[in-house]
């Protein structure tokens, strides 16, 4: 096992509360922090057996296994043969991509990463008791950052971006409970924007609006609740006016007078 992995478990750990809290040494008891002064061969042979039980423990749980040796019974993985849920780091590699998974009790728990068979990276995700939680990043083959998405209890949460392979950015938008809330915006690969509306709990609400690359307007929408509700007008190229109508809550209508 890496001294970077190691240490991942270790902190995972910790966050779990299964270390015991560090103790307080009276003042004037010998072993206090700051003092100098050598261990007594008693407290010494203590603390190697401690530390020998600790690094033990560590080990069994964190075992890194093939992801082939796990099986799934109910919502939890077993490794196969034992009867406990599996704990430790599952790898696998197919096609020269290679992915590893951290578990807890038999739970996807920890860091979720895979790699490209040229070795760069491809994504990276956190996962909570078997649930998307966190940050989840994708990359391209070059390196290059796509897609950035933040999740809560398994569900789009927060700020959402993605970017052409280019490095220039494609989409912006915000999610809630995992539904699109809040503003999206768009650009071409050119970096002209290309458009942007509004959602509400999912639902696209008020004026969306969509340009040509040349930057002259394409398209205007209007929605209420999800529904077209209002004028909605397309544009050619060139200017001109190529549709118009009026809607109602998402019936055509007449125009108003």
């Amino acid at each position: 096992m890496s001294r970077k992995k190691s240490k991942q478990r270790s902190a995972l750990r910790s966050r779990l509360g299964e270390h015991p809290p560090k103790s307080r040494t009276r003042e004037g008891s010998g072993v206090g922090i700051g003092k100098r002064g050598s261990l007594s061969p008693r407290i010494l042979f203590a603390v190697c057996v401690l530390v020998g039980v600790v690094a033990l423990g560590m080990e069994r749980s964190g075992e890194v296994v093939p992801a082939g040796e796990l099986k799934g019974k109910g919502d939890l993985f077993y490794r196969k043969g034992e009867k406990e849920p599996f704990t430790g780091t599952a790898v696998s590699q197919v096609a020269g991509k290679k992915t590893e998974a951290e578990f807890w009790q038999g739970r996807m728990h920890g860091v979720y990463q895979s790699w490209f068979s040229n070795g760069q990276m491809e994504g990276e995700a956190h996962f909570d008791k078997g649930v998307r939680d966190g940050r989840a990043r994708l990359w391209n083959e070059k390196g290059q950052i796509v897609r950035e998405t933040r999740f809560r209890a398994g569900l789009a949460d927060g700020p959402a971006t993605e970017w052409y392979p280019n490095g220039k950015m494609e989409r912006r938008t915000s999610w809630r409970a995992g539904k699109r809330h809040g503003e999206i915006e768009t650009w071409f690969e050119s970096g002209n924007r290309k458009g942007v509306g509004n959602y509400d709990q999912g639902e696209r609400s008020g004026t969306f609006v969509v340009w040509w690359e040349t930057g002259k307007k394409r398209q205007e929408t209007n929605y209420k609740k999800g529904a077209p509700d209002g004028w909605w007008v397309e544009w050619n190229e060139d200017g001109t006016i190529d549709k118009k109508a009026f809607f109602k809550n998402g019936k055509a209508s007449e125009e108003p007078g």
